[in-house]
């Protein structure tokens, strides 16, 4: 989800992929809505804490790319 939350939906599903892709196996999507079910108000304010000015965080669009996410879980 943090891939999702700092750069885009497809970015975090792409990881996943090659992750799956490398492991030899697949992941459970229900762990995916899990984490997204963790997401709140909160997040706008830690992330970029995290990532320390190592990356410019577009905080105002962080709960656009988590629903895209969500909605590419359940799809």
């Amino acid at each position: 989800m943090n891939l999702a939350v700092l750069f885009s939906a497809d970015w975090a599903q792409e990881f996943s992929a090659a992750y799956q892709a490398e492991a030899g196996r697949t992941t459970d999507a229900w762990w995916d809505v899990f984490e997204i079910c963790l997401y709140g108000d909160a997040w706008t304010g830690f992330i970029p804490a995290r990532v320390g000015g190592r990356l410019d965080v577009d905080t105002a669009g962080m709960t656009d790319r988590v629903e895209a996410l969500l909605a590419a879980a359940l799809g």
